[in-house]
């Protein structure tokens, strides 16, 4: 199986667009949020999607719909979801080299922005991937937090794990700082360094052609023309940029599927770390550990950020 490329980061960080565009390379193929590193064998993952309260499971339905059950319709995502169930007492490790099987020679893509919540969940992706490369999407947690943070306030159920129990009463205030940190450290402490990546989303708004190529070539995937680097950018020829069929319609981070940012203003650059964050009612700011480590990724609060 080639070693697939893996885009990880925190939710609204950018992987699931900066996967798809990658897809559109001539030695790629985009692949939806697969969440194969719930679980060891597909029973156990098809039990998983069951319990859960989110559409989890549209994006490897749409996967194996695409690429081996016949294409993205009512037939085919009930075909794939055939395809799972018989296979049921096989583990997720044979699910994804039955995908990269069937791309070949083409590299998947992969993007995650829930696995990087959960260390465990990024060694069984160690597991499944041993030789895979890591692409590591951040965002400065300014204009993040504002976009995290208005999403999940329009949601019915927001996870504790993105609420602040330490400093607000009850009921925690949401606190997108939190998923921001605990997603990039964990990327950081828990992927090998020789195989890590990592990337500023804002590189790739403001020098969109020098920070693709520069993704390109530190993936040893060889010089590209300017019509790739427009098909890529423009994110022309992945099958997934977009909903799905009614039957299973999600599988990406709605930044794609429905491009929240475009409805939220955000403050113009450069984006400082300094006093409140707009989110909080209290008046508090960031964390001392999110300007430590914004500052580590270039984010001072001076300047638009260099390129990666």
């Amino acid at each position: 199986m080639n070693a697939p490329i893996l885009v990880f980061g925190a939710p609204f960080c950018g992987s699931s667009l900066l996967a798809q565009m990658l897809g559109s390379h001539p030695q790629l193929a985009a692949m939806p949020e697969l969440r194969l590193g719930l679980a060891d064998r597909v029973d156990e993952l098809l039990e998983i999607f069951a319990i859960s309260q989110a559409p989890i499971a549209d994006g490897l339905r749409r996967a194996i719909a695409e690429y081996i059950t016949g294409g993205q319709n009512a037939r085919g995502i009930a075909a794939a979801d055939a395809w799972l169930r018989e296979r049921s007492d096989r583990s997720t490790a044979e699910v994804l080299a039955a995908l990269a099987a069937a791309v070949a020679p083409r590299r998947l893509v992969i993007p995650d922005s829930e696995s990087a919540l959960r260390p465990h969940e990024l060694l069984r992706w160690q597991q499944l991937a041993p030789e895979g490369d890591l692409v590591h999407c951040v965002r400065h947690p300014l204009p993040h937090g504002l976009v995290w943070s208005r999403w999940l306030a329009a949601q019915l159920f927001v996870p504790a794990d993105y609420r602040d129990h330490a400093r607000s009463p009850q009921p925690a205030a949401i606190e997108p700082q939190l998923p921001w940190l605990r997603c990039n450290r964990n990327l950081d402490r828990w992927w090998p360094a020789a195989r890590h990546r990592r990337l500023r989303m804002e590189s790739l708004q403001t020098h969109p052609e020098a920070t693709l190529s520069a993704l390109i070539d530190g993936l040893d995937l060889g010089a590209v023309g300017s019509d790739v680097l427009e098909r890529m950018l423009a994110v022309r020829d992945s099958p997934f940029a977009g909903f799905g069929p009614l039957e299973a319609p999600r599988g990406l981070e709605m930044e794609v599927l429905d491009p929240v940012l475009e409805g939220i203003r955000l403050p113009p650059p450069p984006y400082v770390l300094d006093g409140a964050v707009p989110w909080r009612e209290d008046g508090a700011g960031f964390d001392p550990a999110i300007r430590a480590l914004a500052a580590d990724y270039g984010y001072d609060g001076s300047a638009s950020p260099p390129l990666p």
